[in-house]
């Protein structure tokens, strides 16, 4: 697909981030299984929840596109995220540790997925797609608010090892 109009780089953006959110549920779940911490493991399964209702309002986005990308979504800035998750918790050996290696990296993976939806909102705003608009700022107050609770088990997390070491 050429990307020589701001319609067709919207398109294949949205399509890019279908597939980080298709990866990321599954990752967050695993990254549930790996976790020892409770809230972070309440908080992971809930974010691989809302991921795939993330990926059902993209999906309904391009559904409406004119010309929406025919290929398997993925993204490969999400793989490579997952990649780093996946190399940081085999390599924590403490529980807690991991569990901080785990915050760390979901945190990133939110992170990318913020931007990502920052600059979609703005092309959106630029091509008039209102409908849009609305689907996907509710989609960013969701990944800030789960990057939030994040933050706060992590600070939490901290607060103990500081108290245990």
């Amino acid at each position: 697909m050429k990307l020589d109009t701001l319609p067709s780089l919207y398109a294949a953006e949205i399509h890019e981030l279908l597939g980080a959110e298709r990866l990321l549920a599954t990752a967050f779940e695993k990254l549930a299984v790996a976790a020892s911490h409770v809230e972070l493991c309440q908080a992971l399964v809930s974010h691989a929840a809302e991921s795939t209702r993330h990926a059902e309002r993209l999906a309904s986005i391009l559904d409406e596109s004119e010309n929406p990308p025919r290929r398997r979504p993925t993204s490969p800035g999400a793989a490579g995220l997952l990649a780093e998750a996946d190399a940081r918790i085999h390599a924590a050996g403490d529980a807690h540790v991991r569990d901080l290696a785990i915050v760390g990296v979901a945190r990133r993976a939110m992170h990318y997925e913020i931007v990502s939806y920052l600059t979609v909102i703005a092309w959106a705003r630029a091509l008039g797609r209102n409908e849009d608009i609305l689907l996907l700022e509710a989609t960013l107050d969701e990944e800030r608010q789960s990057d939030d609770w994040l933050s706060r088990i992590a600070l939490a997390a901290l607060h103990a090892e500081a108290r245990v070491t």
